[in-house]
């Protein structure tokens, strides 16, 4: 038999997997920094899209964080949860405006929606399948050098 880092190997594998572990659930835990992350948040937590018409009037932001978004030239935001087939929020995608916003139509809303669930899913799945069979891939192949 062939001594070899097997434990080394073992670790690395051990460790990418924590490492992809945690940046799954930070994407939860962890909706949005800095300015702005209030109504990213929102949308989180309430799995539904948000748009903020004004930045400059908008209820949902301290006067400091105002400012912050402001001075970036963003008048407005959008905000669309990336959702899983169980209802899991993996992510988000917001837009932002350099005018204050209108709104939506319906249509548009309903493509907005569909975007985030139809990502959301290949995301779980990419994870699902991609990812963890390129980590068990890895594993078996660090394992399988040292014997």
């Amino acid at each position: 038999m062939r001594r070899c880092g097997v434990r080394a190997a073992q670790d690395l594998v051990a460790a990418v997997q924590r490492q992809a572990s945690h940046t799954r659930r930070r994407g939860r835990s962890h909706p949005g920094t800095g300015p702005g992350r209030e109504v990213v948040a929102q949308a989180a937590s309430a799995r539904r899209q948000i748009t903020v018409r004004d930045v400059g009037t908008a209820t949902v932001f301290d006067e400091a964080p105002r400012q912050a978004i402001l001075q970036t030239g963003s008048r407005a935001a959008h905000s669309v949860p990336l959702i899983t087939v169980k209802g899991h929020v993996l992510g988000m995608v917001s837009s932002h405006h350099g005018h204050p916003l209108h709104g939506f139509s319906r249509l548009q809303l309903a493509a907005l929606q569909q975007t985030g669930t139809d990502v959301g899913r290949w995301l779980s799945w990419h994870w699902d399948t991609v990812v963890l069979d390129a980590l068990e891939r890895l594993h078996v192949q660090a394992v399988g050098a040292c014997r």
